[in-house]
């Protein structure tokens, strides 16, 4: 199982909005919990990949690891979902993205993980990975998308959904500049567990 170590370093309070300076600890965090999952959903051939900004060294972040999880179909969802509830997750729906099931780990009051289920290679799977791929090479990007985030968490401290939707509109420009360039996501199936 997870020792609360290796996630001490994340967490807010549902419905908060906080961005904190980069820590290299988010990748040792993302890696325990890969392992985890790895361990206890090995069997759905999966693949996992770490997204959202705790993955994008010198920009702000909430301070919860975003998780990609890739899967083949959606045929055992039912058996994926109750082996992640198993390992402490939380199912929350599609929350209005057909096509992404969202989970979240929550230990302490305060959300640590938060899980996206998509199938692999469709275009949440592509966007996510996509998106990280162009923040980590470009930096004139991740800054922009850094200066917008900083404004909309003073905007909005204290409401995650409108700061969550509020951030659509930069991140499908900086998604449309990608493709514009022809870049592509890293192919995940040579990578499949």
């Amino acid at each position: 199982m997870r020792e609360k170590e290796q996630y001490q370093c994340l967490g807010l309070a549902d419905g908060e909005v906080r961005l904190v300076p980069f820590r290299p600890e988010w990748a040792a965090a993302f890696y325990q919990e890969s392992k985890l999952l790895k361990q206890k959903l090995g069997e759905f051939q999966c693949s996992i990949e770490h997204v959202g900004s705790t993955a994008i060294p010198d920009i702000v972040s909430k301070p919860i690891v975003d998780i990609a999880l890739g899967v083949v179909d959606f045929s055992e969802f039912e058996r994926l979902q109750e082996a992640t509830e198993q390992i402490g997750y939380l199912y929350r729906g599609e929350l209005g993205l057909k096509g992404r099931h969202f989970f979240k780990f929550v230990d302490d009051g305060l959300t640590r993980f938060h899980l996206h289920v998509v199938v692999l290679g469709s275009e949440h799977w592509k966007n996510m990975v996509l998106f990280r791929e162009l923040l980590l090479k470009d930096q004139a990007c991740a800054k922009e998308y850094a200066e917008v985030k900083t404004k909309l968490q003073e905007r909005y401290a204290n409401d995650r959904t409108d700061y969550t939707e509020s951030k659509s509109p930069i991140i499908e420009r900086l998604l449309c500049r990608a493709k514009a360039l022809g870049d592509t996501p890293p192919d995940a199936s040579k990578e499949q567990q």
